[in-house]
């Protein structure tokens, strides 16, 4: 697992273009879900020039992922995914059951089957 993420740390410091970035991304999505057993995991960037977040990359179901990646939101729409009570270490975990986000139009996969686990 170490070796992996560091390979992909590597990998991310040779980026040189917007493909190379997604392509970089995409491997990361797939390492966290392989490894935490998730179906699906999304990478949203914030871009400062749009002032919006950006679907970079994404796995999960072929059909949602080729419907959200490239596609952005604004910037305050995620205000409250952002929220202290979710960060952790740098990034943001939402459980599934702590926040309804359709209620502020972020529809990260409408099409995921609920889990069973809370900590999905």
């Amino acid at each position: 697992m170490l070796t992996r993420l560091a390979a992909m740390l590597e990998r991310a410091a040779s980026v040189r273009s917007p493909h190379d970035l997604e392509t970089v991304l995409t491997d990361l999505c797939r390492t966290i879900a392989d490894i935490l057993g998730y179906r699906a995991v999304v990478t949203n960037v914030y871009r400062p020039t749009f002032d919006d977040m950006f679907t970079a990359a994404a796995v999960g179901r072929e059909e949602s992922v080729k419907a959200h990646v490239g596609r952005s939101s604004p910037r305050e729409t995620w205000a409250p995914l952002l929220a202290e009570r979710f960060e952790r270490r740098g990034a943001y975990f939402v459980p599934g059951d702590e926040f309804d986000g359709y209620l502020l139009g972020v529809h990260p996969f409408p099409d995921r089957d609920p889990a069973d686990d809370r900590d999905a």
